[in-house]
């Protein structure tokens, strides 16, 4: 007699998933039939248990099979169900026939008569169903049967936690490297759908299938299985380190939390938490194949793991090489869930001409830290930036469309046959641009007039504007005008005759004024330890705004339009603007030791003789001194210029004409300029501190010429008339007595002989260093210091 049994959708004659086939229930084996006629029925007929399916309440996500709530457990359902006859009472063969049925059920993630989940499991919760479901055996299972069934219960919780995996990464903002993933994982639970539908056949219509077997036919799909799933938890562990690390911690502060939301900084999860959008807050995209890559590499000694897992990644990279590619070939971003390296900020204003530059900047980012195990190294992940970039510059810079149709012939985010690729697309893309700098933007042009203008190879611009500006040039920096300076300058770049007159960029030109003088500045720079420090804040000679003549913190700056401030960027024209510094100082003290010759030629107590043997002396001494100090600036302005500024542009020059593509191009002109500052002495803190001590010591000299000139009239006024002599203010100290003569002639011998004793130790120490760094850093120094000896 058939009696419905009361678990319908759990019992014995239930096939797959549940559902019970016609032909299954006409048809059964002995065996079957046998276990049958010795079931317990009950006395009277209990309710059917009715299975029902119903919608998970959430709408928000879009594959139905992640809607469909789970069912309920059988303790909940049949409370008031017979117990079944305790399977200890049966015969072995039996047992082990009673036991397959379960299985069955169980490998498909459900319970069986005598194979239940345990109290502490809820297939309601998506984090019991992640870890799998526990499974209790029923007592007085025969020992011989433990092992195997423990062996295919631990598989079949293992096919549920992948399930409920699958279910999460394919729902809605896992982004599509996740979807591919769970698109793969799918193939391999269908086709241990598929040997389980096997094994119940076997069952079934065959004779012969014992526990054991049926365990060993389990056994290579559950490796595949267990692989996958230590993959999952994987994943799900970066899952929630990135959650837990981008969910924001509790604050009172109500109006800070508001201006994050207004900034688009701050967004609210779906478990109700909110989430940082300044990293990712899930597993997805390039994290996810990073995961799955270090693993493969774990795992490259065994070769079936290596297989399972060369496949997930090929299938979860393809998403993502499409990303890829269209990005390097076309420069387009086609990433509706944010997982691509690059990230493209749309929202920015290009605002003016000098602001584009730092647009092109801010527009494309790298996500660094949902990289690709490949993509982390730093020089292909700057390709792959360039690549697209150069692309969309070149597009929007009236270059043309250069794109060309993208095609995913990789096999994962692995493959090495990925890196020429990127390598040949970002040359391409290099050398769409170089042609644009080239024929449409006249780069080299550009260059040629900044020489001109920092390296002062056409300086009669800078010897008019120190003729017509300079009083400006001797005030304090707090007390200038930049207005004036830049006034002026116009007029000595306009001047008709002058070699600037005729250059197209002389507009480009803008005259600013330094905070610091170059040597604070350079000291700044190579003494700072840390990048948010400055080496001289604690120099105690650093001058002030109120200190420092303008002619020290004069600077000119260069207007660059955009795609040529990718070469002439602003870290180059800080180097040139060191440089024009430099040299600046260079004709300042040449021109101030000037004027002091000039005095001494004008004046006819410089010229006329002495009486005072001791006077005779010091105008003597100090016009030595001069003639030294004046030697000592030409051979330096020499070495800066004609020994290293021309030679070192030359070799820029032909560097250029071989330059296939931009990345090229900047590199050698940043390796220009910093050569240019290492043989001019600029980057080494020794040399740079004794050049200070020297140009100040001239600048000493300078101003104790100047201010004690008028010291000679009073000491010898015999080449005064009457008049000039009626007129003589004799000198007081700070007591307000008068100051002898003699004292003053001492004092002024001491001023100068203590001058030249500082000038010609510095001159000795500097020439030293030279001859040291001659032979261990640079050998165009040797010229100089034979020079200098």
């Amino acid at each position: 007699m058939e009696v419905d049994d009361p678990r319908q959708g759990q019992g014995h004659d239930q096939g797959l998933g549940g559902i019970k086939t016609k032909k299954s229930t006409i048809t059964t084996t002995t065996t079957t039939q046998h276990i049958r006629s010795h079931s317990s029925h009950p006395q009277q007929e209990a309710p059917l248990y009715v299975p029902k399916v119903s919608l998970n309440p959430s709408t928000s996500l879009p594959l139905l099979a992640c809607r469909l709530m789970p069912q309920p457990k059988c303790s909940e359902v049949t409370r008031n169900t017979p117990r079944p006859r305790n399977i200890e009472t049966y015969a072995l063969d039996v047992q082990e026939v009673l036991v397959m049925e379960d299985l069955l059920n169980v490998l498909m993630g459900h319970e069986g008569v005598y194979i239940n989940y345990s109290d502490s499991y809820n297939p309601r919760l998506e984090l019991d169903r992640l870890k799998g479901p526990d499974y209790r055996t029923a007592r007085g299972l025969d020992p011989s049967f433990k092992d195997f069934t423990r062996a295919c219960i631990k598989i079949a919780s293992t096919y549920v936690s992948l399930s409920a995996f699958v279910d999460k990464m394919t729902r809605d903002r896992r982004g599509l490297v996740n979807g591919a993933l769970a698109a793969s994982i799918r193939k391999l639970l269908k086709e241990y759908v598929k040997l389980a539908q096997g094994l119940e056949y076997s069952l079934r219509f065959e004779s012969g299938l014992t526990l054991h077997k049926f365990h060993l036919k389990l056994m290579t799909i559950g490796g595949i299985l267990h692989e996958t799933h230590e993959l999952a938890k994987d994943i799900l562990r970066e899952d929630e380190v990135r959650f837990h690390n981008a969910t924001l911690e509790p604050s009172n502060d109500l109006d800070a939390l508001l201006a994050k939301f207004r900034e688009n900084s701050v967004e609210i999860d779906t478990r109700g938490y909110g989430i940082s959008l300044n990293g990712s807050s899930m597993c997805r995209g390039g994290i996810t194949l990073k995961v799955i890559a270090e693993r493969l590499n774990a795992h490259s000694g065994d070769p079936t793991a290596n297989q399972l897992l060369t496949r997930l990644l090929n299938d979860a990279s393809k998403p993502y090489l499409q990303m890829l590619s269209r990005w390097i070939y076309q420069g387009v971003i086609l990433d509706p869930y944010g997982e691509f390296c690059i990230q493209e900020n749309g929202d920015l204003a290009t605002g003016n001409e000098g602001a584009y530059d730092e647009y092109w900047e801010q527009r494309y980012s790298v996500r660094k830290d949902e990289l690709p195990l490949l993509l982390s190294q730093s020089n292909l992940l700057e390709k792959v930036l360039l690549a697209g970039k150069y692309l969309n510059i070149v597009r929007e810079c009236g270059g043309g469309d250069t794109s060309k149709d993208a095609a995913v012939n990789w096999e994962s985010i692995q493959d090495p046959a990925l890196v020429p690729s990127i390598a040949s697309a970002s040359d391409e893309s290099n050398r769409a641009l170089l042609s644009l700098l080239l024929s449409s933007h006249n780069l080299f042009d550009r260059l040629a007039s900044l020489k001109h203008y920092f390296f002062l190879d056409r300086a009669d611009y800078y010897i008019n504007f120190q003729d017509i500006a300079w009083t400006e040039l001797a005030r304090p920096a707090s007390q200038s005008s930049v207005t004036k300076l830049q006034y002026l300058l116009d007029l000595c770049l306009r001047q008709p005759g002058s070699i600037t007159s005729t250059d197209q960029y002389k507009d480009d030109v803008v005259a600013s004024l330094a905070p610091t003088t170059v040597w604070d500045y350079l000291l700044q720079i190579v003494c700072a330890t840390d990048p948010n420090e400055s080496g001289w804040e604690s120099d105690s000679r650093k001058m002030s705004m109120d200190d420092m003549p303008v002619s020290c913190a004069f600077q000119l700056d260069f207007k660059v339009p955009f795609p040529l401030s990718l070469v002439i960027s602003r870290r180059a024209l800080i180097r040139y603007q060191i440089l024009f510094r430099h040299l600046a100082e260079l004709k300042n003290l040449e021109r101030l030791l000037s004027i002091v010759w000039l005095e001494m030629a004008k004046s006819r107590h410089w010229r006329y003789p002495t009486s005072d043997e001791r006077l005779h002396k010091w105008k003597a001494f100090s016009n030595i001194l001069r003639i030294k100090m004046v030697e000592f600036v030409k051979q330096l302005l020499y070495h800066c210029t004609a020994e290293v500024i021309e030679p070192n542009w030359k070799r820029l020059q032909e560097k250029f004409k071989s330059a296939s593509n931009v990345d090229e191009l900047i590199a050698d002109h940043i390796t220009f300029l910093d050569t240019c500052l290492k043989e001019c002495m600029l980057t080494n803190e020794k040399l740079i501190r004794v050049q200070q001590k020297i140009f100040g010591y001239i600048r000493f000299f300078v101003n104790t010429i100047q201010a004690r000139s008028h010291f000679l009239e009073i000491v010898d006024p015999s080449h005064l008339s009457d008049f000039e002599r009626s007129r003589l203010q004799p000198v007081y100290d700070r007591n307000g007595a008068t100051i002898p003569n003699d004292t003053l002639v001492e004092r002024m011998n001491r001023l100068v002989k203590t001058t030249d004793t500082n000038f010609s130790h510095s001159c000795k120490v500097f020439k030293d260093a030279l001859e040291f760094f001659a032979a261990t850093e640079s050998t165009s120094l040797l010229a100089l210091s034979a020079r200098l000896s």
